[in-house]
């Protein structure tokens, strides 16, 4: 037979979440189908009499230490979620920040030869309306594509010589350039090394220069 307990709250007035709290059965009965409708019932161990304490200990600690471990992944969880939701909302910052400025502005990573390991190209992480206009092309086109060095062959191929110099030195390419294509016009050119690549800040200076 099983034998049942009562569990009070220590606050009457708050509901009584039983949920996680485990239930280890014991008892005389020891046939299967006994223990299994035990675990059925939501028991998480069974222990048939007689039984040793010493057993019965070790068997509460080791359920307490699950419980310990189950409290430990759900605030590891927890704080995940709260890590993802700040990101999310930097990102959400970030994306709202770049769209409202007049300057160009972009990440670039570098991809490099796996056998040689020099820089072949850059991939563009992130920009905002400005360099696509630049480019020519929408952003989804833009993201995650190989554009850099084809672009640059047009425009002007030292330039990209220059930007594998601030990854390669960490040198800030700090310059005014003249693009003869659209959108036509002086533009103050600032790249700066990030991890494997760089962030590159394009302002319009063309009314800078006609005043000049």
């Amino acid at each position: 037979m099983y034998r049942y307990c009562t569990i009070y709250p220590s606050n009457p007035d708050e509901p009584l979440d039983l949920r996680d709290i485990p239930v280890i059965f014991i008892s005389s009965l020891d046939d299967v189908f006994d223990k299994v409708k035990a675990f059925w019932s939501g028991g998480v161990d069974y222990i048939c009499k007689p039984f040793q304490s010493e057993e019965v200990l070790v068997r509460v600690e080791n359920q307490l230490t699950i419980q310990r471990q189950k409290r430990l992944l759900q605030d590891e969880i927890a704080r995940h979620k709260e890590t993802e939701e700040m990101l999310y909302q930097s990102r959400a910052l970030v994306t709202s920040v770049l769209n409202s400025v007049s300057d160009g502005i972009a990440a670039m990573q570098a991809v490099r030869d796996p056998i040689t390991g020099n820089i072949m190209d850059f991939r563009c992480l992130i920009l905002n309306p400005m360099i696509s206009r630049i480019f020519d092309r929408c952003r989804e086109d833009l993201i995650g594509k190989l554009v850099l060095r084809r672009f640059l062959e047009k425009f002007n191929r030292q330039l990209f010589d220059r930007l594998i110099n601030v990854v390669e030195t960490g040198v800030t390419l700090d310059e005014e350039l003249y693009y003869s294509s659209e959108p036509v016009g002086w533009y103050h050119v600032i790249a700066i090394k990030l991890g494997d690549g760089f962030t590159i800040t394009i302002r319009d200076i063309s009314a800078k220069k006609q005043r000049e």
